[in-house]
């Protein structure tokens, strides 16, 4: 069920009216329950479980909300797949501070603040600070710049680049992704992550067709319960990654590059589906 986040009160939190979080599986925030559009995803890699949060790009009301989440999950990287703006249309409030040493609060406890950035060609690394009166946790956001208005990323040797990156910092709570919505280039980043996982830990990809299609099963439900086309974009997802991984007679590394070219184009055809 998909209750909570249809309620009066918790409505005007989601950025799409038609996807919210599941009540199982939703992150629940402080003693009291508060409401977040933000979805909890386990995924199997061999003997080891890869945390994420998948949620939407923050809203102006809601960019308490998402450092508060950011806080109570002790998650120290986020990964943001999305501009600010996209053709002309808001895709998310920016909830990182522009200055470098300029505290900015949040909440009534929460303070922020940058304190550095780099910028490359394909993504953005910040540093941020948080701080809840004497204790400090530090947050490595990371913001892929690399995915156009309209279409998939062209490199997508760069965008593995981007994921190794993420998961090389990653140290403490589920890694947070977001984009504008939270299922499409989040489910992409996932996705690519998991396949990166099970390749790290030597598993034989090319043997794992069944685990992956149970994976973008799995992934596809822990996205969201308001997808009306599951089925039809977990078909082409299962389709495509099949007739990649039974045909594919290249090495690791070239079929990797080739997977990872696929799963971009395939999200953006699912996403017709969904909104």
């Amino acid at each position: 069920d998909c209750l909570i986040g249809q309620t009066k009160e918790n409505k005007k939190k989601n950025r799409y009216k038609n996807i919210v979080p599941f009540d199982t599986t939703r992150v629940v925030l402080g003693k009291d329950g508060g409401y977040i559009n933000a979805n909890f995803i386990n995924m199997p890699v061999k003997d080891e479980n890869f945390m994420y949060i998948a949620c939407q790009g923050p809203l102006p009301t809601t960019l308490g909300d998402f450092w508060q989440m950011v806080w109570e999950q002790k998650s120290n990287v986020i990964a943001m797949m999305t501009q600010e703006v996209e053709g002309g249309k808001v895709k998310c409030q920016r909830y990182w501070p522009d200055t470098a040493n300029a505290a900015e609060m949040v909440d009534d406890r929460l303070q922020i603040m940058l304190i550095k950035d780099q910028y490359l060609d394909n993504f953005v690394i910040r540093l941020i600070e948080v701080k809840d009166t004497s204790e400090v946790q530090y947050v490595t956001h990371l913001n892929y710049t690399g995915w156009p208005d309209h279409g998939t990323p062209s490199q997508p040797e760069q965008l593995l680049t981007f994921i190794s990156y993420m998961r090389h910092v990653q140290r403490s709570g589920p890694i947070i992704t977001h984009c504008s919505a939270g299922i499409g280039r989040s489910g992409t980043l996932i996705c690519i992550d998991v396949v990166l996982g099970l390749i790290s830990k030597d598993a034989d990809v090319s043997l794992t067709v069944f685990t992956l299609m149970l994976l973008v099963e799995k992934l596809l439900w822990d996205l969201s319960c308001s997808i009306k086309s599951l089925f039809s974009y977990s078909l082409i997802f299962q389709t495509e990654i099949r007739k990649f991984l039974l045909h594919n007679n290249k090495n690791k590394q070239e079929g990797l590059v080739q997977f990872v070219q696929q799963v971009p184009r395939l999200t953006t055809v699912a996403q017709k589906c969904i909104y």
